[in-house]
């Protein structure tokens, strides 16, 4: 993927420090412990051969580049096999330009593209499946929150936050109630989560930002918890927290590798989320609790971006062929070591991405 400009890699550079392969690959041991922090862990300088994360996410950098545009000109055909599931699925493919959002309809298998007009990454539904809000990239590629009638009637409205020219807005995650958004704020060198109304746009509160890095927020099905990602501790680990933030945070993972993505399944049993425990990214599912640890998939590709497609099956991202693709496995059961067309829900040569999944078509 290449980068978007020189500014972005820097910010990227500087944001992705703390994103670093860990040599070991013992399983983690549920830790589920409470804890305040007031001030903040000291990372470890980066070594000359301290390998930085291709990934690049959450960071603007991993967003994917123009050079793979436009690769398939049929691309809302719907495939000659398919594979059915409820509701629908909303993701980001650079199939006709640099980055749009398309959804995918689970009992038809037909596509649509988001009507936004800005590059539209990472999109994620209102509660009700009728809008979808989407990191757009603006003209001056300066990263903006967005949300739009996904019926294409009420066209976009930019949510407006951060208006500065240092700071990045992206990655949001709606409420159950469709009231906030949680989302990332990028002022280099940190990553922080804020909350926004989602009618307005006005910034709520964010959290306590004293040198270290959240990133990823996802709710929990009721809107009281909220699951995040955070570098606290010298390593990317999950934590749960209240909402209204209360300052207390429950630690989920305890291990030396990279823990992220996570969302709760709909009925909040469980919490899925990718991490790197290996020389590659595995999807795992873990209790709220932090306990009751599983590894869904175990096939030697990247695996990452995870979404719940009802209680029992996952979403995910695989780039185990020449692109990236989505597929769909069961949440239960064992690890899955291969990926075939049985499980696999886009078929395009463009990267497909950011899946997110709606209950109701």
């Amino acid at each position: 993927m290449t980068r978007l400009n020189h500014k972005i890699v820097l910010f990227s550079l500087v944001s992705m420090v703390a994103f670093l392969v860990a040599c070991g690959s013992d399983q983690p041991v549920p830790v589920a412990t409470q804890t305040t922090v007031e001030q903040p862990v000291a990372v470890e300088s980066v070594s000359e051969n301290s390998e930085l994360t291709a990934e690049g996410y959450p960071s603007p950098d991993g967003y994917p580049g123009p050079e793979t545009q436009g690769t398939n000109p049929e691309t809302l055909k719907r495939p000659e096999q398919w594979n059915q599931f409820p509701g629908s699925i909303a993701f980001s493919s650079d199939r006709i330009s640099l980055s749009d959002v398309f959804i995918l309809n689970g009992e038809t298998g037909l596509l649509e593209k988001f009507p936004v007009n800005v590059a539209a990454y990472e999109p994620d539904w209102s509660p009700d499946c009728q809008k979808i809000g989407v990191t757009g990239a603006t003209a001056t590629n300066v990263f903006r929150l967005f949300i739009g009638d996904a019926s294409g009637q009420n066209g976009s409205a930019d949510i407006g936050t951060d208006n500065s020219e240092n700071a990045f807005d992206y990655g949001l995650d709606w409420s159950p109630n469709g009231q906030i958004v949680a989302f990332h704020r990028l002022t280099p060198p940190k990553i922080n989560i804020c909350f926004a109304d989602a009618a307005t746009g006005e910034v709520l509160s964010c959290l306590p930002n004293v040198g270290y890095s959240n990133a990823m927020p996802a709710w929990s099905p009721d809107g009281t918890k909220f699951v995040f990602s955070s570098d606290r501790s010298g390593n990317y680990e999950l934590y749960s927290a209240n909402y209204p933030d209360d300052g207390n945070y429950t630690q989920l993972t305890n291990n030396p590798d990279l823990d992220y993505d996570p969302e709760y399944s709909p009925d909040g049993s469980k919490i899925v989320f990718s991490s790197r425990r290996t020389s590659h990214f595995d999807i795992y599912t873990i209790n709220p609790d932090g306990s009751g640890e599983a590894q869904i998939t175990s096939i030697g590709s990247d695996e990452k971006a995870p979404t719940w497609v009802g209680n029992s099956q996952i979403a995910l991202v695989s780039d185990q062929t020449t692109n990236d693709e989505i597929y769909l496995v069961d949440a239960f059961g064992g690890p899955v070591t291969q990926l075939t067309k049985d499980h696999q829900l886009t078929f395009n040569l463009a990267m497909d991405s950011d899946p997110t999944w709606c209950g109701s078509n």
